[in-house]
């Protein structure tokens, strides 16, 4: 199975600080939430866990430990755009284990639990082992989202796999991964579509949208390039179509590269970002990719939404945006329009 991108739990890297000293607390009922940078992903722990001071793990989007008790956690989500083969859950599992018993000087683990958490498919499994003369005991779950893999780690010393082993596995448990909801969730299409529309074409006639009649159906100022650019600027929505031609790139690409080109190209526009799990879908019959970024540009704080979409012969960017003050506004509007593209070929 070859991967461009795997990002696994080095065991080497945090064994130090398995030597916390021992102090009891008080342990009550209450909970807090703990999210990664753009809130998608997030673990339910006690209280009086805390972030982790230093890295747990540098790939982590969260370290979280009680480390007077040797208690520790982490969550390491991977797009699934990050490997070249169509891999299986099984297969991320067998994977992230090979990674994680090659650290070890020994490494014994049960028979793997098939579970579900919140909905999505999921192996959990008990690791012993030994790490540079240190008894540890992992817990390994590994969940399938529908466009990423997740695994979160916890583990403790062996001496106190009795006291630790339930609170560990109820964060472990908790884990959830939500999209972004205001970007591409909560909407109302069917609004959208009863106001009187216009089909615009592209120059070569092979390219059409649908859009209100009060916008403008030619704004070449947004991109002098593209085939369609449309916009209603009073009320700061616009929509563009730019078309490749397969045979225009010296290799031999594929939809992933081709929108995972055309988000670096955004990004780099954007002084901070964060966006939602790119979704597989289709567009009209055509295999498409959709995203949604919220980003900021000279300060002002932009919701940019993207279909890469592939036909026989060429590659397809619509690409639509509005303030993020207006998203609750105008992203319905803005994502009927892009999801009215139709291809004649």
């Amino acid at each position: 199975m070859k991967c461009r991108v795997l990002r696994v739990i080095t065991i080497i890297c945090i064994i130090f600080i398995l030597c916390a000293c021992s102090e009891d607390i008080n342990q009550n009922s209450t909970h807090k939430i703990i999210q990664n940078e753009d809130g998608r992903l997030s673990l339910e722990v006690p209280e009086y866990w805390k972030i982790s001071t230093y890295p747990l793990n540098a790939e982590a989007q969260i370290s979280v430990s009680m480390e007077s008790e040797e208690k520790y956690v982490i969550l390491i989500n991977e797009n699934k755009r990050a490997f070249e083969d169509d891999i299986k859950l099984k297969d991320y599992y067998n994977v992230v284990m090979k990674n994680i018993c090659a650290g070890m000087e020994s490494c014994e683990f049960g028979d793997p639990i098939d579970t579900n958490i919140n909905g999505n498919e999921a192996i959990l499994v008990e690791i012993n082992g030994t790490v540079t003369d240190i008894d540890v005991v992992y817990w390994l779950m590994v969940v399938d989202s529908k466009n990423s893999f997740t695994q979160v780690v916890g583990w403790t010393v062996f001496g106190r796999y009795e006291q630790n082993k339930q609170e560990i596995l109820s964060v472990l448990k908790s884990f959830k991964n939500e999209q972004t909801e205001s970007i591409l969730t909560n909407r109302k299409v069917e609004q959208t579509r009863s106001k009187k529309t216009v089909n615009v074409t592209s120059k070569d006639r092979r390219m059409t949208i649908t859009l209100p009649v009060d916008w403008n159906k030619s704004d070449i100022e947004l991109n002098e390039k593209a085939d369609i650019a449309v916009s209603l600027r009073e009320n700061d929505m616009f929509v563009v179509v730019a078309s490749n031609k397969k045979d225009a790139f010296n290799d031999d690409i594929t939809l992933t590269n081709y929108y995972n080109a055309i988000v670096a190209n955004v990004l780099k526009s954007m002084q901070a970002y964060e966006f939602c799990e790119p979704i597989d879908t289709e567009l009209n019959g055509k295999k498409a990719i959709l995203v949604g970024i919220k980003g900021t540009i000279d300060k002002v704080e932009i919701a940019y939404w993207i279909y890469a979409v592939e036909s026989e012969d060429s590659y397809i960017n619509i690409s639509g945006w509005t303030l993020y003050t207006k998203v609750e506004e105008n992203r319905d509007l803005v994502l009927s329009i892009m999801e009215s593209f139709v291809l004649d070929e």
